[in-house]
C-alpha cells in the first residue's frame, strides 16, 4: 500500500472517530498527525486556536496549521485573508476534508480552513462577550532615586457588526532630588469602535484622552472619524491602513492657560506580528495635520513586544512617543515612556 493512500486511511479513520466522539460536545478537531481534540473552541487568532476541554485544567494553545479537520455548530464571526466578514457556524466539507462550510443565515459559503484567519464565538450572554488584558509595572532606580509606577488595562466588546473597545494607561514618576520631591505623571484614556463595513473595510470612531504634564497638556480630547481597509491579513501578520478627519480639543497647564481647537487630517499605520513561538509584536503610527492650525503637525507611536506567559500571563515591553512641532511655551515638543509590564490575558 502507497505511503499516500496509508495517509488517506489514516485521515478519515481520524475524521470518522472525531463524528461520532463530538456527538456530545460542542466542537472537534483533527490534527494532522492524526489525533482528535474534542472541546470547547474559545477563539483563533494570530495563528492560534485555543481549545477549552473537560480532560485538562489548561486551555490547549494549537497552531493553526496543524488543523486539518474542524467542526462546530456554535456561532462565530470569522475573518478571510482579503477581509471578508463571515458569521455562522463551522461544518467539514465532505467532498474535500481540506474545506469547511460555514453556514450563515444567508447563505453558505466554502472556503480553506486556512484561509480563516481570525475565529471568534458569539456568545449569547452579553458578558460572555467582553475579553481584555491588564498589566502593571513598578521600577527603582537607585541612582537618581527614582520611582516609577504604571498601570495599563484594555477591554474590548466583539459582536458580530463591530469591535468596541476601552482603554486607561497612568504612569506616574517620583524623584527625590536635594531634599525635592520632583513628581511628572501621565494618563491617556480613549474609546474605539471599528464597524465593520465590506472586503475588509471598516468605519474608524473613537475619542483619544491625554494628560501629559511633560508637554504641559492639561487635557487633550482628540475625537477621530474615518474608513480603513486591512491591506493584509494572515495567521501570521495583518496590516491596516486608514484615515480621515479629527476634531482636536486642548487645554494647558502654561502660564498663559492655553486653549485650543482645530480640524485635523489624520492618517494611520497599524502593522502587527505574530507566531513568532510566545512572541508578539504590535506598533501602530498615527500622524495629524492641522486644517485650521495650518502648518501643524502631531504623531503618535506605539511600540509593543509582548512575550505569552503561562496561564494567560504575559511580559509587555512597550514604547510610546508623542510629538507636537507647535508646542506651547516652555514645553517640550515630545515625550516619550518606555516601560516594562506583567499582566493578565482574559
Amino acid at each position: 500500500m502507497r505511503m499516500g493512500s496509508v495517509r488517506s486511511t489514516l485521515v478519515f479513520l481520524s475524521l470518522l472517530a472525531g463524528l461520532f466522539t463530538a456527538s456530545g460536545q460542542n466542537d472537534s478537531l483533527v490534527m494532522s498527525n492524526g489525533n482528535t481534540l474534542v472541546g470547547e473552541i474559545k477563539g483563533m487568532e494570530k495563528g492560534v486556536l485555543t481549545l477549552k476541554t473537560k480532560y485538562s485544567d489548561k486551555d490547549f494553545k494549537i497552531d493553526w496549521d496543524d488543523v486539518i479537520w474542524i467542526k462546530s455548530m456554535r456561532n462565530f464571526i470569522m475573518n478571510l485573508p482579503h477581509g471578508r466578514k463571515l458569521y455562522g457556524s463551522i461544518l467539514p466539507d465532505s467532498k474535500d476534508s481540506g474545506k469547511v462550510i460555514v453556514v450563515d443565515v444567508k447563505e453558505r459559503i466554502i472556503t480553506s480552513i486556512q484561509d480563516l484567519v481570525y475565529i471568534k464565538p458569539v456568545k449569547k450572554k452579553f458578558f460572555g462577550r467582553f475579553g481584555g488584558i491588564i498589566s502593571a509595572g513598578y521600577t527603582l532606580t537607585k541612582a537618581n532615586n527614582s520611582h516609577q509606577i504604571s498601570v495599563n488595562t484594555n477591554l474590548n466588546y466583539t459582536s458580530n457588526s463591530m469591535l468596541s473597545s476601552a482603554y486607561f494607561t497612568f504612569i506616574s514618576n517620583l524623584q527625590k532630588k536635594d531634599s525635592v520631591e520632583i513628581k511628572n505623571k501621565r494618563m491617556e484614556g480613549g474609546l474605539a469602535f471599528n464597524i465593520f463595513l465590506i472586503r475588509g473595510w471598516v468605519a474608524i470612531v473613537g475619542t483619544d484622552l491625554l494628560q501629559n504634564e511633560e508637554q504641559k497638556i492639561k487635557l487633550r480630547a482628540n475625537t477621530k472619524l474615518g474608513v480603513g481597509n486591512y491591506v493584509a491579513r494572515t495567521n501570521k501578520l495583518y496590516l491596516l491602513l486608514g484615515g480621515g478627519g479629527a476634531w482636536n480639543y486642548e487645554t494647558y497647564s502654561d502660564t498663559a492657560n492655553t486653549l485650543r481647537s482645530n480640524l485635523e487630517a489624520f492618517a494611520t499605520i497599524d502593522f502587527n506580528i505574530f507566531n513568532i513561538g510566545d512572541l508578539n509584536l504590535t506598533t501602530s503610527v498615527t500622524g495629524f495635520a492641522g486644517l485650521t492650525d495650518w502648518g501643524r503637525l502631531r504623531c503618535d507611536f506605539n511600540f509593543d513586544l509582548k512575550y505569552d506567559l503561562p496561564l494567560d500571563l504575559f511580559i509587555n515591553l512597550g514604547f510610546t512617543l508623542n510629538y507636537d512641532n507647535q508646542p506651547v511655551a516652555g514645553a517640550s515638543d515630545n515625550d516619550y515612556v518606555l516601560q516594562t509590564t506583567v499582566g493578565w490575558d482574559f
